[in-house]
């Protein structure tokens, strides 16, 4: 069987990162010129001009800095945000990503940068959560959450890891999400919790970056708010909220007990 179009086993151009950036051609959302300048991949600006990683050490750190910090980041999708966190002064970043294309592309970007604290682990960082004996400085959780199908219970897994969350997350309003119609349904396990389960479309869609299941969970803010609480998380910033958001309404927000 002849490879699929967009992949050759052998390269006959000389070496670049270009050559590297090409095997996933078409599949990038970030913008890798912003720290190589003249690379072609994505549009979007997420290695510098994404605000959320500095967001969370401005409310999470110390001096606006991450010195010292053991970071523990879930679906980092193309190691922008994890560029970020490296130069913010991590002393260390464990990077988990489901996505095979997306954990491919992470170690792309980590030789083309040159990151050197940060490490890319291919699996499903909810089990990871679930199961480690290891505690973070900071879960980074960007991205993800609306993705789970179970966010409530990871929330509850991050507390038993950590004491201090970046989350940047869609949620569920029903006056600005343009998808298709939510099922609303109930978990006996989160009494009173009215969940709106969300289906994916074409997950073999190049430029798919979503959960690893065929649905995911959305929650209304207050849920989401009120479980980081019951989690143990006392202090809770809302750093942004954005109702109107092309892709659904978004927030995020630090959480801490401290």
């Amino acid at each position: 069987m002849d490879a699929p179009a967009s992949f050759q086993k052998f390269e006959l151009r000389a070496p670049s990162h270009q050559n590297a950036v090409e095997i996933f051609d078409g599949k990038w959302a970030s913008d890798l010129s912003e720290v190589c300048p003249g690379l072609r991949a994505g549009q979007t600006p997420l290695f510098t001009h994404d605000p959320r990683p500095r967001d969370a050490a401005r409310l999470l750190g110390a001096n606006g800095r991450l010195d010292g910090m053991r970071v523990l980041e879930l679906g980092p999708l193309e190691g922008a945000h994890t560029y970020q966190l490296e130069k913010l002064g991590a002393a260390s970043i464990l990077a988990i990503e489901a996505n095979a294309e997306a954990f491919l592309k992470c170690l792309i970007t980590k030789e083309i940068t040159g990151l050197q604290v940060a490490k890319f682990m291919y699996g499903d960082f909810s089990q990871y959560v679930a199961n480690t004996n290891e505690k973070f400085d900071l879960v980074f959780c960007c991205g993800v959450l609306y993705h789970m199908l179970d966010p409530l219970g990871l929330i509850a897994e991050m507390a038993k890891i950590t004491k201090k969350c970046f989350v940047w997350t869609h949620y569920y309003d029903s006056k600005h999400y343009s998808g298709p119609p939510p099922e609303e349904r109930s978990d006996p396990r989160y009494p009173g919790v009215t969940m709106y389960t969300v289906k994916y479309g074409n997950t073999d869609f190049g430029q798919f970056w979503g959960g690893n299941r065929p649905t995911s969970v959305w929650l209304d803010p207050d849920v989401i708010i009120s479980a980081f609480h019951r989690a143990g998380f006392r202090k809770i910033e809302i750093i942004d909220k954005s109702p109107d958001h092309p892709n659904g309404a978004c927030f995020s927000f630090a959480a801490s007990d401290l």
